[in-house]
């Protein structure tokens, strides 16, 4: 292959890059790679944890549609969550609040079997 460098044709030898396989765990697959970006998170080195995190979060974000849904949710529940405290990560903080919604939720289900 040849570029143009100061308007003369140079040769530029193309080497293959090819990609190493990581350790990925299986759970990466249900969240999106931009999910990750946003906590600062690598799908390859994020502990367990923090990668079932990360898809509890996306299964509340992008439950109602597209990406670019889901990521205005997450901005918008950032924005009323407030800051991270010192010491705290932002990835944790709003995990809790995903879990507490969930968890709401199934107790609601149960009471209103309950009522009827």
């Amino acid at each position: 292959m040849a570029v143009l460098v100061n308007s003369e044709p140079v040769a530029v030898e193309q080497k293959a890059v090819v990609a190493k396989p990581g350790i990925m765990n299986e759970t990466f697959t249900k969240a999106p790679l931009e999910l990750f970006q946003h906590f600062g998170l690598s799908p390859y080195t994020s502990s367990a944890t923090d990668i079932s995190a990360v898809n509890d979060i996306s299964a509340w974000a992008f439950q109602e549609g597209s990406l670019g849904d889901g990521l205005l949710n997450l901005k918008g529940l950032q924005r009323s969550l407030g800051t991270v405290a010192p010491g705290e990560r932002l990835i944790d903080k709003i995990h809790r609040w995903v879990s507490l919604q969930r968890n709401i939720g199934e107790l609601r289900k149960r009471q209103g079997r309950y009522m009827h």
